[in-house]
């Protein structure tokens, strides 16, 4: 996966499992390769956003849609709570059965907190 982008980069198998991150994702996560892969991509999720999620993929991974974008927060490893933007894109083969997705991860913690500051003025 693209270890030079400065955007985190997760691909994960039909049941949201983790198979590899980049460099950016565990410097936006705080957590190392190894602490991410094999885990659910859901498994820092904050518990609010999980079911959104999991069931925005479960619908991409039977073939309902082949992409969705999602923002959600996202417990770091030193407890810090962040927003994330996720565009989730489905890899199939030719027969169009589901191979893996790739997740593209931006921060958007300045924004949500800037669009929240202004709600309150």
């Amino acid at each position: 996966i693209c270890d030079h982008a400065r955007i985190g980069i997760a691909e994960a198998d039909e049941n949201g499992r983790i198979l590899r991150v980049n460099d950016a994702m565990c410097a936006i996560t705080g957590f190392e390769r190894d602490d991410l892969v094999g885990h659910t991509m859901y498994y820092r999720t904050h518990p609010d956003d999980v079911a959104r999620d999991r069931l925005n993929y479960r619908q991409q991974v039977t073939g309902g849609y082949d992409r969705y974008a999602i923002e959600k927060r996202f417990v770091r490893k030193d407890g810090q709570v962040i927003w994330l933007s996720v565009l989730s894109s489905s890899v199939r083969d030719r027969d169009g059965n589901f191979q893996y997705c790739l997740r593209v991860i931006q921060d958007i913690t300045e924004r949500k907190t800037a669009d929240r500051d202004a709600a309150k003025t």
